[in-house]
């Protein structure tokens, strides 16, 4: 194979093929990028075969052809090309590559054992604001467990009810809940994503007022975006039912100034480390949320004013816990609900339900 390529141009095309890349694979040809150069196009692809992202950009193809690249070595020579035009040809196992006088020479495997695309099948579409999906993105992932050991808990639900589409993340002790309306009316369905595959959609939109749309099959789901296609398989596994433990009711509600209690929070968690003493405690009363934290070296105290009604609980968590949610809404008041200094906290819109978190307490002596 033989071409020339805009520098840039393919700089871009692997950082966004890189997101698919996986951490480690029991596949070697996995661990490269894979180029493929035909019809004035060049084609770059990864895949940890549970997610793939495949990009185009325009190339000066001379010989047609396709190979697996070293993605690491790849990838820091092409943002070190001193020119804005690179060149590649390839001779037996190894692709040279050229740019004004600089010349470097890497090991290549040969493209046909690489993973081709699945075939998606019959699908439905839903549509929905790119900005909007992008931040429930956002405002879910961080909740899942990162350990993929367990696919119940690091997957993401997409729930979506012909109208509306939530996405549920939870990991144990945590659970995290956005909704949003679509843009079409489709029939129910229930999907479940690795935490990976959906950031990989969220990084690929840039255009934060048009609709994005996901075709959903019985396997995948495939998003389009200007000259890159991504492909995610669904988890095969049962989510747990999370409505179960949305409480309808509570004994303490109230509403308080999210940035002033983030800050409190922040303040709070100076004297914290984690996995030891990362503990804050909190006193809920009708007029005030008063925050402690204390370890060997110091502790704080501050109150925080609110507007609430209902009994008074002393109740700690997890420091992180509670300045994850927080950090991550941009509500200027939010509701907090409780029951008790031993059941979930859940953390609502003053209005509305666009978003639910709950956050197990840590029991402490």
């Amino acid at each position: 194979m033989e071409f020339n390529v805009n520098t840039q141009e393919i700089a871009g095309a692997i950082s966004i093929a890189l997101g698919a890349k996986p951490l480690k694979s029991v596949l070697p040809i996995l661990e490269g990028i894979y180029i493929s150069a035909d019809n004035d196009t060049l084609t770059v692809v990864c895949t940890d075969m549970s997610l793939r992202i495949e990009t185009t950009i325009p190339a000066e193809v001379k010989t047609p052809g396709a190979a697996v690249l070293p993605s690491q070595v790849f990838s820091n020579m092409i943002r070190r090309m001193p020119q804005n035009e690179v060149s590649f040809k390839s001779v037996k196992n190894s692709m040279l590559v050229t740019s004004g006088k600089a010349k470097s020479n890497i090991q290549i495997t040969q493209a046909a054992d690489y993973p081709m695309m699945p075939e998606i099948g019959e699908f439905t579409t839903i549509s929905i604001n790119g900005g909007v999906f992008r931040e429930m993105v956002r405002q879910t992932t961080f909740a899942a467990q990162k350990d993929e050991s367990n696919p119940m808990l690091c997957g993401i639900l997409a729930d979506i009810d012909g109208e509306n589409i939530r996405l549920i993340a939870l990991d144990g002790y945590r659970m995290a809940m956005r909704e949003e309306p679509l843009k079409n009316r489709v029939k129910p369905i229930s999907i479940v994503l690795s935490y990976k595959s959906l950031e990989a959609i969220a990084k690929l939109i840039t255009d934060e007022e048009s609709d994005i749309e996901l075709k959903i099959s019985g396997k995948y789901v495939l998003a389009e975006f200007s000259g890159t296609k991504l492909v995610a398989r669904l988890l095969d596994t049962r989510f747990i039912k999370y409505e179960s433990v949305i409480s309808s009711s509570y004994r303490t509600h109230l509403v308080i100034n999210r940035e002033e209690m983030l800050s409190a929070v922040a303040r709070a968690n100076v004297f914290l480390f984690e996995g030891k003493n990362d503990v804050v405690r909190m006193l809920f009363k009708n007029d005030s949320v008063l925050i402690t934290s204390a370890s060997e070296i110091g502790g704080s105290e501050e109150e925080v004013q609110c507007e609430g009604s209902g009994d008074v609980i002393e109740i700690s968590f997890k420091a992180a816990y509670i300045s994850d949610v927080l950090s991550k809404l941009t509500d200027e008041e939010i509701a907090i609900e409780l029951n008790s200094s031993v059941s979930n906290c859940m953390i609502k819109p003053v209005f509305g339900n666009r978003f639910c978190y709950l956050i197990m307490p840590i029991r402490i002596n």
